[in-house]
This record gives C-alpha cells, sequence and structure tokens, in this order.
C-alpha cells in the first residue's frame, strides 16, 4: 500500500499536466491547493501554477474541459 504522501505525489504528477490544471480556475484552483498540502508534508515550498496567458488552447479554440 503507498504511502499517504506518495499518493498526493501521484495526483499532483496527473493534474500538472497540461489539461487538467489549465482548464480554468476551478482545477488550477484544486491543484494549487493540493501542492499547498504536498509542499507542507515534505517542507518544500509550493509551485502555485497561475492562469495561462492565451495561446495553443485558446487559438485552436478545443474544448479540453
Amino acid at each position: 500500500m503507498k504511502d499517504p504522501i506518495e499518493k498526493i505525489k501521484d495526483i499532483l504528477d496527473v493534474l500538472r499536466q497540461d489539461g487538467p490544471w489549465n482548464c480554468g480556475s476551478y482545477s488550477r484552483g484544486l491543484y494549487n491547493g493540493i501542492e499547498l498540502a504536498y509542499s507542507i508534508l515534505v517542507g518544500k515550498n509550493p509551485d502555485y501554477k497561475k492562469k495561462p496567458e492565451p495561446g495553443l488552447f485558446v487559438a485552436k479554440k478545443e474544448k479540453l474541459c
């Protein structure tokens, strides 16, 4: 059975891929909240995601979420 900290890291690995975290403010907030919890548990500074600049996804007008 995986350690709870490893499980949180696995979730972050999925959420930090293009698509989940930059689909909207809810997903970005979810990522940042889990990143905060993880950083507290492992004793590091959080690496928050900021609102992405319009670019590839906006230009193609793809609906990712």
